[in-house]
């Protein structure tokens, strides 16, 4: 969070149990820490409930919060937090809107968050975060931490995998009308949840240049981390990375070379 020195005149006007959430930080505990992934707080110890999902709401969207230093600045984040925590799921078009607010703002450490928080909701929130997916409306940004929401749904949830799976298989057949990076970030979600079944679908898409290989890499990759676990995915995607660095001739070292020569002229 990087809260600026300009102060509002306005205060907060959260009452308890929702006071609480200014006082809690960064959800790590550590300043300097991402605190994408870290466990959720027990709201519900706090006082907070279904009961409180439209001031939690209003909470997560103040403005207010981003003119502010710690802990006050996390508090959204902690609203947000909250919401998923106990299953509020009337509340997830509002989280859908606020993240799409948040792609906007350029709001990246907040968005990291997002997948493993609206992927506490489980399968209830498949139908609404796969609207969001699909809409062309959606902001190119927001649409890639949906899109990493579904997946991790589907993966924590193994009898929900052919519906995520179908969702991903639809972009694809609408890939002409859609961005190459979505396209690329739909194949890399087919990846992670070894869709074989789709690798023709797949392969056609990008044999017609419908997709950013910078995303998913290019069909060879994909071919065979289709069929990986995750573990193996990591250690032959580490493989590949150690091979361009050690290659003088890649195009990431032969560019290094030029810089460095470039700065020594001078």
């Amino acid at each position: 969070m990087k809260p600026s020195t300009r102060r509002p005149a306005r205060t907060p006007d959260y009452a308890p149990p929702l006071d609480q959430l200014l006082t809690l930080g960064n959800p790590t505990g550590d300043e300097d820490k991402m605190w994408r992934d870290a466990p959720l707080a027990d709201y519900a110890a706090m006082g907070l409930s279904v009961d409180h999902a439209d001031e939690l709401i209003r909470l997560a969207s103040d403005p207010w919060f981003n003119v502010q230093h710690s802990p006050q600045c996390y508090a959204p984040i902690h609203a947000f937090r909250a919401l998923a925590a106990l299953g509020c799921t009337r509340a997830i078009p509002a989280m859908l809107r606020l993240v799409e607010k948040m792609d906007k703002a350029n709001e990246d450490g907040w968005l990291e968050d997002v997948p493993g928080v609206l992927a506490v909701f489980g399968p209830a929130a498949i139908g609404p975060v796969a609207a969001a997916w699909r809409d062309q409306r959606t902001p190119f940004g927001a649409r890639l931490f949906i899109g990493d929401s579904l997946e991790r749904i589907a993966l924590k949830w193994s009898e929900h995998r052919s519906t995520v799976v179908g969702v991903f298989a639809e972009t694809l057949k609408l890939a002409r009308y859609t961005d190459p990076g979505i396209n690329g970030h739909a194949i890399s979600a087919l990846v992670a949840l070894n869709a074989v079944e789709l690798l023709p679908v797949i392969r056609s898409v990008m044999e017609a240049g419908l997709v950013d290989e910078m995303v998913c890499g290019d069909f060879e990759s994909v071919e065979q981390d289709i069929r990986m676990t995750a573990g193996e995915r990591e250690a032959a995607m580490q493989a590949r990375i150690e091979a361009v660095e050690a290659d003088p001739n890649s195009p990431l070292n032969r560019l290094a070379a030029a810089f460095g020569q470039a700065s020594g002229g001078e």
